[in-house]
């Protein structure tokens, strides 16, 4: 076989070219690094974080090992895989923007409002997924009106109807009293003795 001395410079130089690579490659699949390109950027406004702990990246690394390929073509992989999150996140964002601009320009605030009655109701661990469904207009109104009819002086009537009065001999204050239902202060005054609010007769009427 005869070949030309060029060609036989594009063969050592190729094997050259090969046995550097191979030489430069992770010697097991953990030691690949999951960065970003050097000239990688992300949409405006959206982060995008890494998990070491993804079955995903640990897949990839397998694979990129198995098929032999060095740190940079990995971390090209790494760079796909973000701009494809990235760009569902700034659809997201998008989405969510345009719910909140149906809400009027108090929008965002009445989001924030409903988060923080949230936590306050169920605490910070449950209401962590709860936020998560704010994702629309209607949702957050509807998360609205329960506030409202939660915190309305329909449900805290129906609650001091139904308490267990603080007073060992079952008598509420002139207060609770006062935030009864007509019902109320009537099965009320028909189990205790009234005379400790002076004007009001057995009947829970005013004197």
């Amino acid at each position: 076989m005869q070949v030309s001395q060029t060609e036989l410079q594009e063969f050592f130089q190729s094997k050259a070219d090969a046995e550097l690579r191979k030489a430069s490659l992770p010697a097991n699949p953990a030691d690949y690094k999951a960065e970003l390109p050097t000239n990688f950027e992300m949409p405006a406004g959206v982060k995008f974080e890494i998990n070491e702990s993804d079955p995903l990246l640990i897949d990839a690394r397998a694979w990129a090992h198995a098929k032999g390929f060095d740190q940079g073509t990995f971390s090209e992989m790494v760079g796909i895989y973000a701009t494809a999150k990235g760009k569902e996140a700034a659809e997201l964002n998008a989405a969510h923007a345009a719910e909140i601009a149906k809400m009027g320009v108090n929008g965002a605030q009445r989001v924030t409002a409903l988060e923080q009655w949230l936590r306050g109701v169920v605490g910070d661990k449950l209401a962590g997924p709860m936020r998560s469904m704010m994702v629309t207009a209607d949702i957050v109104k509807g998360l609205e009106t329960l506030q409202q009819k939660f915190s309305s002086q329909g449900a805290a009537s129906f609650s001091q109807a139904h308490r267990v009065p603080a007073d060992p001999a079952g008598r509420v204050s002139e207060a609770e009293y006062s935030a009864m239902t007509p019902a109320a202060k009537l099965n009320y005054a028909r189990s205790h003795d009234q005379s400790q609010f002076g004007g009001i007769n057995p009947n829970g009427y005013s004197k």
